[in-house]
């Protein structure tokens, strides 16, 4: 409302009222101690102008007896701090103070806020790395006796930034495992004597598995061994002693996946008499002439397939293609004879196209070989 004379009448016009007062006035803060209304006892009479402190200091100062009243003022805002985080998004804060004038003798305190905020933006910040949960462990590194199981986890929950820091600790888990107890042979027997007292015979000698009802994984291999042997028929008797020379070896547990041409290391060698398999290389050596024998048994699952081939000095000696397409495992076997030299070498390895074998203590997917004739 604005508060006008008119021909000796008060008249009271009504106006847009703005926040900071109740009459659209010049509120510019006026210090010189004056009226801006000419008729403030009829403006107090009438509707008690001085009883509204804040319209009273603007229009009726004077009158209202506010002449040493100051109210408030606010100074210019300050510039904006710094942004209150390191990285990401933040915040920066400005103020200002009501000291343009302080007010004074019951002056009004200025209104609105005294601090002032705004957005920050700073580089983004590094994501450091978390450990996933721990897989299900592993099966136990063997079929009976004492062994190990493994489980890992990766650093992914979340992957480490560039900037940010790796997980801390190990990947890998390891712990102990039992499966029964393994059979295992006893010493081996005296030999007997020749079978032929007047030439060629042989002689063996016998041992005994030590597996009960209860135990796993009987005994792998045979219980006998036999030697030949030749006695004079003058009764000057002597014994030729053939070399033994015979290895059983296997793949680790599980499916191994091969291209086309590359060799098969059997790197679990359950047998290996005169040592002349070597897991590193997968290649068997040969030590003692003679007329050997070699087979090879591998096992796909269902929807794979096996090309293999027994090559001796880089020439195939025998060959076998299985492909399985029903939903149960299968086994193939094959085998080859040949006469080798001192140095000769027989491998395995997959023929002309990729394989993909499997082995488990149901299935072996193995390579063995024996010296049958000098």
């Amino acid at each position: 409302m604005a508060y006008h004379f008119i021909n000796g009448f008060v008249c009271v016009i009504v106006l847009s009222c703005c926040p900071s007062s109740g009459f659209l006035l010049d509120t510019t803060p006026t210090y010189a101690c004056v009226d801006q209304a000419q008729s403030c006892d009829v403006f107090n009479t009438t509707y008690g102008v001085c009883n509204d402190h804040h319209n009273a200091y603007q229009i009726c100062r004077k009158f209202c007896g506010l002449c040493n009243v100051v109210n408030g003022g606010w100074s210019m805002w300050s510039a904006f701090g710094i942004c209150d985080v390191t990285c990401g998004n933040g915040t920066m804060t400005r103020t200002r103070q009501c000291n343009n004038p302080k007010p004074l003798n019951g002056g009004e305190d200025c209104q609105g806020p005294s601090l002032n905020n705004a957005d920050c933006l700073l580089n983004s910040c590094p994501t450091h790395g978390a450990w996933s949960a721990w897989i299900e462990w592993g099966s136990c590194s063997v079929t009976c006796g004492t062994g190990l199981r493994r489980r890992d986890r990766a650093c992914d929950n979340p992957w480490p930034s560039r900037d940010g820091n790796h997980c801390f600790g190990d990947n890998i888990n390891y712990e102990i495992c039992s499966k029964p107890v393994c059979a295992t042979w006893t010493a081996w027997g005296s030999w007997s004597s020749c079978s032929d007292t007047c030439g060629y015979g042989l002689r063996e000698r016998y041992r005994n598995c030590s597996a009960t009802s209860d135990m796993q994984n009987f005994c792998v291999g045979s219980d006998v061994q036999n030697v030949m042997c030749k006695t004079s028929c003058n009764e000057n008797r002597y014994q030729l002693v053939i070399p033994q020379v015979h290895f059983f070896v296997r793949i680790a547990e599980g499916p191994l996946t091969l291209s086309s041409g590359q060799n098969i290391i059997f790197t679990n060698a359950q047998i290996n008499e005169g040592h002349g398999y070597d897991v590193a290389s997968g290649k068997f050596t040969v030590s003692v002439p003679g007329l050997y024998a070699f087979a090879v048994q591998y096992c796909v699952q269902p929807n794979q397939y096996g090309h293999i081939d027994i090559v001796k000095q880089g020439t195939i000696l025998q060959r076998s293609i299985f492909q399985k397409s029903s939903d149960a495992y299968q086994c193939v076997s094959m085998q080859a004879f040949t006469r080798a030299a001192i140095s000769d070498q027989i491998w395995v390895k997959s023929g002309f196209s990729s394989s993909n074998l499997y082995d488990n203590e149901n299935m072996f997917t193995s390579f063995s070989g024996v010296l049958i004739h000098v």
